[in-house]
């Protein structure tokens, strides 16, 4: 009997669990019928509409003067004088005296050339003074002869009619010759007049360029500023003895500054995109291209930011400089004119070595559909449907600077589209959506080119 108890305890608890399931399974509750209510996600969104757009790229290069001299002596000697400013970062005007250089030996050479012009002058002038003498004398031994002529003439016929002697008439013919003797040595003298008056005009030449170059040589012996400039290098110490071809001096023109941004030619090709230019056609292989900003109607602002303060400078995009083989990339020159006018402690002038940025502008296209950048996902955006569902629409772009986008196809004014980072993107969730004013009024800012305006 204990035995069969025993097992019967063990069928007990058993017997429990299999009640307990049946009454959980009989009593469960049952679904209620209700539909679940579908969770609309939160998003920021952008209202799209056109704008006018100032492209713009950016560019970094090093300021340099518009104009650098270095002066190089033209004359040797050794220096006397230099003006007592006449060191580095020391300006000075145009015409202004930097240094004398010993003129004595050029003054020298010039009286020498003047006593040579004033040789070869009175030389002439007896040349042109035996010139008259000579015509004179032949006349005369001309006119001689003739008689002499007619007297053989005479002579003769008297001979013949055995009036006078043979050797009278022998006589009358030596006199003959002998002045025929004379004529032609006289003719002679006088045939070689030209010849020696031509010598001496060529003489008369070169003496008076010779007295030209020493003239100009002692115009060299002062050096002065060729324009209004800025010492950048002083090599020169009194009675310092220079030699042809010996640096003295650099200056740098203050009458203007320039910086070559290095720019993509990719992204050159966006400030072009108007009806009136197409970039395909620029050639950009040689030379300096003066006419192509211009025709382009690109404009610059040269940007220096030292310990976190932001100068900018107006600036004319002047030329353009062959493409750079090795990176792709165009050099576009902007130059500053006056770079020194309105200086001041709280602005520094714009000088040779800073590194700056140059943001280029190119000419204002209207009618622009302009997005964030931000809302562009691998070629699609996300629309929001006047349902307030999602749907992923594919467009074409025209560019993208910086962080504004212009699109070319797949949009329209009064399109509004997902600017928040939304994960996952599926078509036709639904959607709560608050516009971001904030984002629309910067992306506004940056396709009219803002800073631009503001640049001072």
């Amino acid at each position: 009997m204990k035995i069969i108890s025993k097992k019967l305890w063990f069928f007990v608890p058993v017997a429990a669990g299999i009640i307990v399931f049946a009454l959980l399974v009989k009593f469960k509750s049952r679904p209620s019928g209700e539909k679940t209510q579908e969770q609309a996600a939160y998003v920021q969104v952008f209202r799209v509409s056109k704008q006018t757009v100032v492209p713009k790229v950016v560019g970094f290069g090093t300021v340099q003067p518009g104009k650098i001299w270095k002066a190089y002596p033209q004359v040797s000697g050794k220096i006397v004088w230099i003006s007592e400013r006449l060191d580095v970062g020391e300006f000075f005007r145009k015409g202004e005296k930097l240094l004398q250089i010993d003129d004595s030996v050029y003054k020298l050479r010039i009286i020498q050339q003047k006593a040579e012009i004033k040789k070869i002058e009175a030389t002439l002038l007896e040349l042109a003074a035996k010139e008259r003498s000579y015509n004179a004398k032949l006349k005369l031994h001309k006119m001689s002869l003739a008689l002499n002529l007619r007297e053989q003439k005479r002579q003769r016929d008297l001979a013949k009619a055995n009036v006078v002697s043979a050797s009278s008439l022998e006589k009358q013919q030596i006199t003959t010759l002998i002045q025929e003797n004379n004529v032609q040595d006289i003719q002679t003298s006088l045939d070689l007049l030209p010849s020696q008056i031509k010598y001496q005009q060529a003489q008369l030449e070169a003496a008076k360029a010779l007295l030209a170059q020493a003239q100009l040589d002692l115009e060299y012996t002062q050096v002065e500023a060729p324009f209004d400039c800025r010492i950048a290098k002083a090599d020169v110490e009194i009675s310092q003895y220079v030699q042809l071809g010996q640096e003295m001096l650099e200056a740098d023109g203050i009458g203007s500054a320039e910086v070559v941004a290095q720019v993509d030619v990719g992204r050159l090709a966006t400030l072009v995109l108007n009806k009136n230019v197409q970039p395909g056609r620029l050639a950009l292989s040689a030379g300096k291209f003066t006419g192509i900003p211009a025709h382009l109607g690109l404009t610059a602002v040269i940007k220096h930011s030292p310990n976190g303060r932001t100068f900018r400078w107006k600036a004319k995009c002047e030329r353009m400089e062959p493409v750079d083989p090795s990176t792709r990339t165009v050099g576009v020159a902007a130059v500053v004119y006056n770079p020194y006018r309105s200086v001041s402690a709280e602005r520094p002038p714009l000088v040779k070595g800073m590194y700056c940025e140059v943001d280029i502008y190119g000419r204002e296209q209207p009618d622009s559909i302009v997005i964030p950048r931000s809302a562009v996902h691998d070629g699609t955006v996300y629309l929001v449907t006047p349902q307030k569902r999602l749907e992923i629409r594919e467009i074409e772009l025209k560019y993208e600077i910086a962080n504004i986008a212009v699109v070319k196809t797949g949009l329209e004014t009064g399109d509004v589209i997902v600017t928040s980072d939304l994960i996952p993107a599926i078509n036709g969730m639904l959607l709560d959506t608050t516009v971001n004013i904030a984002l629309e009024a910067r992306i506004k800012l940056a396709a009219a080119g803002k800073e631009k305006e503001d640049s001072k």
